[in-house]
């Protein structure tokens, strides 16, 4: 259907922009934002950062860095990662953009997988240590003081969360 030669032609296009082989038009769009914990406004589409760092091919830093400011320029505040992206380059690719815009950015990332040396997912860890050691190490290489919101990668504690959350998803 769509045939986006690289990010930001997919950001554009889901942002109001059509991209045509010689020019741009612009649409007027208004994001919508959502009240979260009763007190951030995050916007109602965030930027999953995973594709910039990790699994799709080889990453282009100068794209993603220039899909991150233009996620921000469109109102695009709430942007997640996590840890094992790139094995911690995502982290460090979005640190370039949100340590000078801390204010406007409402960063999410995830924690639990181990990985080895080469970047290779080994085993999920939840202790308490494991936690500390994730959380301060994504803190340094995202150059902040603190994360807006962070979990363990949902994928592997999901058998625990259908335990949960059966009577609530009706799974």
């Amino acid at each position: 259907m769509f045939n986006f030669t690289n990010q930001l032609d997919a950001i554009l296009l889901l942002s109001g922009y059509c991209i045509t082989k010689y020019r741009i038009k612009i649409y007027i769009t208004i994001m919508k934002y959502r009240t979260f914990a009763n007190k951030e406004q995050l916007s109602a589409i965030g930027l999953g950062c995973m594709s910039m760092s990790h699994a799709y091919g080889v990453p282009d830093d100068p794209e993603s860095i220039e899909t991150l400011h233009l996620a921000l320029d469109l109102g695009i505040n709430f942007w997640d990662t996590a840890d094992v992206y790139g094995n911690g380059k995502n982290e460090e690719l979005i640190s370039n953009v949100l340590r000078t815009n801390r204010d406007k950015i409402f960063i999410a990332t995830k924690f639990g997988f181990r990985a080895t040396a080469d970047g290779k997912l080994s085993t999920f860890d939840g202790s308490p240590a494991y936690v500390k050691l994730a959380v301060e190490a994504s803190l340094k290489r995202l150059k902040i003081d603190t994360i807006d919101y962070t979990m363990p990668t949902v994928s592997t504690q999901m058998s625990r969360l259908k335990k949960w959350l059966v009577r609530w998803l009706n799974w």
